[in-house]
């Protein structure tokens, strides 16, 4: 039988410096049936050059060149029109796969048809060394696991687990469905579109480390945390977002989901009806965890 096809989308922008990096983490994989559609976002240094002499030497690398820079989302969008893939991956040009990232999230899908969505733990690495910091999302989870829809709200809220989207891979059908990463949430989207999809359709866990990621201070995560109002922009186009979605807002919620955003948020709160109850709920936590604290 045909095994199934993997597409690995690739936006790139002036990371020559990684790209190698990247490209021979993939290439080292041990399931074959792959290809590498990397987008160079009209990068002024060497990534361009770095990308077609891979693809000269592997058939499976296709590369595609921006003529004027059009962002991160954008790209992926490209690159994911011109993919051919059963099931896909975004992926940073400047992080790592970890061996058989591949292979042990395809034989998952074989081990568990109703699957189309699977994420696994990560590392992280520090720009320079190549010592990694293992990520589990769920360190009481031993085994692979299938996660159906109607238990991950619960599960969110009463286990460390969460959805690590640089690690997730997911049917091709299901982003047809369900869309591609939202731009205006930025450095959340994948965050947001895989527990969007997992909130639906389930999710599977893979309770290894197969995937890695590279912290410097040019992350596109790390430019947003560093400003408070491009991060509270975020979070008010993803409330903004869930209340055309009520299920998924409820579900969101119950998950704990939405801690960080309705925090940092604050009085944005007050003209969003709909979270006054989960916000006082907090405030009334908080303020019954200060009073025990003082007496003790």
């Amino acid at each position: 039988m045909k095994k199934p096809l993997i597409s690995i989308v690739i936006p790139s922008y002036n990371y020559g410096r990684y790209l190698r990096e990247c490209l021979d983490s993939v290439i080292a994989q041990d399931y074959p049936h792959y290809e590498i559609v990397l987008v160079d976002d009209a990068s002024t240094d060497a990534s361009l050059a770095i990308a077609n002499e891979y693809a000269s030497k592997h058939p499976q690398i296709h590369v595609i060149a921006n003529h004027k820079n059009c962002g991160l989302f954008k790209s992926a969008e490209r690159g994911f029109a011109a993919s051919k893939g059963d099931y896909i991956h975004f992926f940073a040009a400047d992080d790592r796969y970890l061996p058989h990232f591949l292979s042990k999230s395809m034989e998952f899908f074989d081990k568990h048809p109703k699957a189309q969505l699977v994420c696994t733990d990560y590392a992280t690495f520090e720009e320079g060394s190549d010592e990694l910091k293992v990520i589990p999302l769920n360190p009481h989870w031993k085994d692979p696991l299938f996660l159906p829809a109607e238990k991950l709200a619960e599960t969110l809220q009463t286990t460390p687990f969460w959805i690590a989207g640089a690690s997730c891979i997911t049917s091709r059908g299901l982003l047809e469905t369900y869309g591609l990463l939202p731009p205006e949430l930025e450095n959340i989207s994948d965050w947001f579109a895989f527990h969007r999809i997992a909130f639906y359709e389930g999710v599977g866990y893979i309770p290894e480390p197969l995937t890695s990621m590279r912290i410097h201070a040019e992350t596109y995560t790390q430019r947003v945390k560093q400003d408070k109002k491009r991060r509270r922009a975020i979070y008010r186009a993803l409330l903004d977002r869930l209340a055309n979605e009520p299920p998924l807002r409820r579900q969101f919620l119950q998950g704990g989901l939405l801690n960080g955003a309705l925090i940092d948020l604050k009085w944005s709160t007050l003209f969003r009806p709909f979270y006054w109850g989960y916000v006082i709920k907090k405030i009334a936590q908080k303020c019954l965890l200060a009073v025990k604290q003082k007496k003790q």
